[in-house]
């Protein structure tokens, strides 16, 4: 254990001694990624963030990254009436559980940064389209009218929540109004339903699948929707953290969707999620090998840098 002062008289002293504290307390791979003044140089909060290797492999090569997450956690020294100054920090396990959420977090904007980009691509899969076709019935019912009755469309279902839930997510999305027991369609839908009609599921289930994709998979539990995304994500999130385009055999693709989302996938199915990305050019299959697009990667990185660094 090192031995550190209980307090100290200046910032020169509390440089020296913040990166001890964290690596005594955190471990040996933190850093200080920030210093804070507050309170007219009363308090000084160092930002303290934490440097994690991470190896990743392709088909073809093997790679050694150090992936830095900065601000994860905190020393704050605060002065005190004998003009010295104290400091405070958290333990070891609010450190662990600062970094498992900073991770989800991450995860959780470059999955969303992935949908955003690839949406409309998404929606011209003829499953995502068959998974989306509630909406679609009760779009298209308005072609006809201008209004519907909520006791008609729960006959049209057997499950009656569940068609209140379709109904609920419209309203919250902006393409419904609920007025007793009607709906009518806004303005929204109806520029939709205006426009080319040989375009017209594609491009309202590439809208829902922009705006509402958490709605969608945590409410509605849209299960076919989830496996094309967590297949393109489990290419262009180790992509992202190696810095390039991977060459990929099914066999990397399933280990790392295995690692982000912790759980299997079976083989013939993802090869088929992977088939049917490659037709919509999210990915590309050649000589059996699995490759993304360069534009998706950049997009990815963008996002990837506002809450880490990486580098070889």
């Amino acid at each position: 254990m090192i031995n550190v002062p209980l307090f100290v008289s200046d910032t020169e002293q509390m440089n020296r001694l913040a990166p001890i504290l964290a690596r005594r307390e955190y471990g040996p791979g933190t850093y200080i990624s920030r210093v804070e003044e507050h309170r007219g140089k009363d308090l000084f909060i160092y930002r303290i963030g934490l440097k994690i290797p991470i190896e990743i492999a392709d088909a073809k090569d093997y790679y050694q990254i150090i992936r830095k997450l900065p601000d994860i956690e905190e020393i704050r020294f605060e002065m005190i009436d004998s003009g010295k100054f104290t400091y405070k920090m958290r333990s070891f396990e609010e450190f662990t559980e600062a970094l498992k959420r900073r991770d989800f977090q991450t995860n959780q904007m470059l999955e969303r940064e992935l949908v955003k980009n690839t949406y409309e691509a998404i929606a011209r899969i003829p499953n995502v389209a068959n998974t989306m076709t509630p909406f679609m019935e009760i779009s298209n019912s308005f072609r006809f009218r201008d209004r519907l009755e909520l006791k008609e469309l729960e006959r049209s279902r057997k499950n009656k929540e569940q068609i209140s839930n379709y109904i609920g997510f419209m309203v919250r999305s902006g393409y419904l109004v609920k007025e007793g027991n009607f709906i009518y369609p806004t303005s929204k839908l109806k520029d939709n339903l205006e426009g080319d009609p040989s375009h017209f599921s594609v491009k309202l289930i590439g809208d829902m699948l922009k705006t509402g994709y958490v709605d969608l998979m945590r409410l509605l539990h849209l299960s076919g929707l989830k496996p094309y995304f967590s297949a393109a994500y489990s290419y262009y999130m180790p992509s992202s953290e190696a810095r390039k385009l991977l060459k990929m055999g099914i066999d990397n693709l399933s280990f790392y969707h295995r690692k982000i989302y912790r759980s299997g996938v079976n083989r013939i199915k993802l090869q088929n999620h992977v088939s049917m990305l490659s037709e919509v050019d999210i990915l590309s299959v050649k000589d059996r090998m699995i490759m993304g697009k360069e534009s998706l990667l950049e997009k990815q990185l963008s996002t990837l840098d506002s809450f880490t660094s990486c580098y070889v």
